[in-house]
């Protein structure tokens, strides 16, 4: 501003401006003087935020990494209902849904219902029949259940 011109009072803004100034009589956007005088209004910042509804394939890697969480934190039980969630919500030809079966595997094995950690465990084998982990998996509940004739 030049020593000519002339400041805006309180419920003006200047006119040149290419970005809006707040003023402090429109409580609409001075948000109840939080913001201090003169501040730039950002209308995005300064409108209600609009939740965008997540796609299945997004909440379903929030469930999953909500799983990972509980299960890394020893909350089994917690975990093998996000997986199971997780499993509604991905399409039955989602790439990574064996790492899902394998990972609900070890939740039930850790949660000690060894029956559903072996369906799940065949499962993930009959995706992925190269992935050596789901083998792990299926062996470690073939022991848990005592079917020591049935680990190949």
């Amino acid at each position: 501003m030049t020593s000519g011109e002339r400041r805006p009072t309180s419920g003006e803004t200047r006119s040149n401006d290419s970005e809006s100034r707040l003023s402090t009589d429109d409580s609409q956007t001075y948000l109840g003087g939080r913001l201090g005088h003169g501040s730039i209004a950002i209308p995005q910042l300064i409108q209600p935020a609009r939740a965008r509804p997540l796609n299945r394939s997004m909440k379903a890697n929030y469930v999953k990494n909500q799983a990972d969480s509980a299960l890394k934190s020893g909350n089994a039980r917690d975990a093998y209902i996000k997986y199971t969630e997780c499993l509604n919500l991905v399409p039955q030809k989602y790439e990574q849904l064996h790492v899902i079966y394998s990972n609900r595997s070890l939740a039930y094995a850790k949660a000690r219902k060894f029956e559903l950690a072996l369906t799940d465990a065949e499962k993930a084998c009959e995706l992925q029949p190269g992935w050596h982990k789901a083998w792990w998996r299926k062996a470690a509940a073939l022991k848990a259940l005592r079917r020591y004739n049935e680990v190949s």
